[in-house]
């Protein structure tokens, strides 16, 4: 697997060519992913075989460590991009999960503690950062012993201060699913915020909103709290939303079947909650809408403003505004030379959310929602239409502009039609052999990760002790020119 940096400019006369800037041997599936990068899009994290590397600008550096057996690795750049908490290290006679933190003052020679080694019978699986930097929260199961037999199970939710005191907020008998902070009120670097929030937990008897600060919790009875694949917090600290994807079937307490995903808004399920009589009951169409049925999802966002929900399957990506109707939805598909959907592996919003950058199959596009230079084009139409529209309001003549049918409308005509504005794509680098995936935007390129099949290579590696690989060649498109 090897990390590139692309330039995402439109006319290939301008382009650089695409710089690699790490690539490793993958042997038995050891980690999800190729790099990990900051929220402000300064730092760099590749990961190796035998621990990982560095770079921020031109500096990079090596730290070799055992992180082989934590899968996923978890590197979470805290909220002011100045540590990442981690899996440490696997030592012997040391429990396997313990937290670490790093400091990133300097990445020439990175330093790490551990700030929490779990007591005898407490199993940590899970961490995130909270929204404020301060503290970070912590997902264990314990086992209660009898004896010197197993007894019960507990999963216990805790916040962990930096300096390892650990703060438990909730507890109960079985398994906790899953559990989420806000963490996109800073990962599209916003920076630390200090404005209120819940947590959100699934455990086996219920789905929660916990507070961070003295674990008091509010439970979600009709929504299934088991079987969740992705969750998101729109990261508009003023628009409490959930898009909550369900991969298979899930059974709700009151028989309702949840499958695919869904938009839960956290504000209208309270305003409906102070406004519910005694013994009433809520009607959950009021904060609940189903947005996307099918259960193929791979890849759920809000973007950066919260402006769009986002959500993306093999075939194509879908966007739309949240008080939008469903009619709204865009839709982007990559078509292939026998007119069938190329393979998406990975869509990003860039920070200004006027761009997207996707890739199908080998093949990496930007989508202008914005272009430059339909602007004062834009702005000139806008002047004429509406000259147009007071001369017929002056005679009596304006009439209502018929509406028409999502289904009707291209996919530019639907996407003008959501954003006000006429969109442009074009693609920037085509890899000959793999597929590449995970593009995100890095300081105005793209940075993303190329996969592809190296058998030989391994075989011929491992009988001469030669780890190297050797980069593949890059087909480079304009709009209108080719060039390698």
């Amino acid at each position: 697997m090897t990390t590139y940096l692309c330039d995402a400019n439109k006319e290939v006369e301008d382009r650089e060519a695409p710089q690699q800037l790490a690539s490793t041997f993958m042997i038995g599936r050891w980690t999800f992913h190729s790099y990990k990068k900051s929220h402000d899009d300064q730092t760099l994290i590749f990961h190796l075989h035998e621990g990982f590397q560095l770079r921020r600008g031109d500096e990079t550096s090596k730290v070799e460590m055992n992180l082989r057996k934590h899968n996923p690795r978890e590197f979470l750049f805290s909220p002011d991009n100045s540590q990442v908490a981690f899996w440490g290290p696997i030592e012997k006679n040391e429990p396997w999960k313990r937290i670490a933190l790093m400091q990133l003052s300097s990445i020439s020679n990175p330093k790490h503690k551990i700030i929490y080694t779990p007591p005898p019978n407490h199993h940590p699986f899970g961490m995130e950062w909270s929204p404020t930097g301060k503290h970070l929260y912590v997902v264990e199961y314990m086992k209660e012993m009898i004896g010197k037999k197993d007894g019960l199970v507990y999963s216990i939710l805790s916040r962990l201060a930096l300096n390892g005191k650990k703060t438990e907020l909730f507890r109960t008998l079985g398994k906790i699913d899953f559990f989420m902070p806000p963490v996109s009120r800073f990962e599209n670097g916003q920076g630390p915020t200090g404005a209120p929030y819940r947590l959100v937990l699934g455990c086996e008897n219920g789905l929660y909103l916990v507070d961070p600060k003295n674990g008091k919790n509010q439970r979600l009875s009709k929504i299934p709290a088991m079987g969740l694949h992705n969750l998101e917090w729109n990261p508009d600290p003023k628009k409490n939303q959930l898009l909550l994807f369900f991969r298979n079937p899930v059974v709700a307490p009151d028989g309702r079947r949840f499958q695919g995903l869904y938009k839960v808004d956290i504000d209208k399920m309270d305003a409906a909650l102070k406004s519910l009589p005694s013994g009433g009951t809520l009607d959950e169409k009021e904060f609940i809408e189903q947005l996307h049925q099918q259960r193929n999802i791979h890849t759920l966002w809000f973007s950066p403003k919260g402006t769009y929900m986002t959500w993306a399957s093999e075939d194509a990506i879908f966007f739309r505004r949240p008080e939008d109707p469903t009619e709204k939805t865009a839709v982007i598909e990559i078509l292939d030379e026998d007119n069938n959907p190329r393979k998406l592996k990975g869509v990003s919003w860039n920070h200004e959310e006027n761009k997207l950058v996707f890739s199908a199959d080998s093949q990496v596009w930007i989508y202008d929602l914005d272009p430059e230079e339909d602007k004062d084009k834009d702005k000139k139409e806008e002047e004429e239409e509406k000259k147009k529209k007071e001369a017929e309001a002056a005679k009596g003549e304006e009439k209502k502009p018929a509406e028409v049918e999502a289904d009707a409308l291209s996919e530019e005509e639907l996407i003008e039609k959501i954003t006000g504005k006429k969109p442009e794509k074009w693609m920037i680098a085509e890899f000959p052999e793999g597929f590449v995936a995970e593009p995100e935007w890095f300081n105005g390129k793209i940075v993303l990760s190329h996969y592809r099949e190296a058998s030989e290579e391994i075989r011929k590696a491992r009988s001469v002790g030669n780890t190297k690989a050797s980069a593949p060649k890059i087909r480079l498109r304009g709009k209108n020119a080719t060039r390698r």
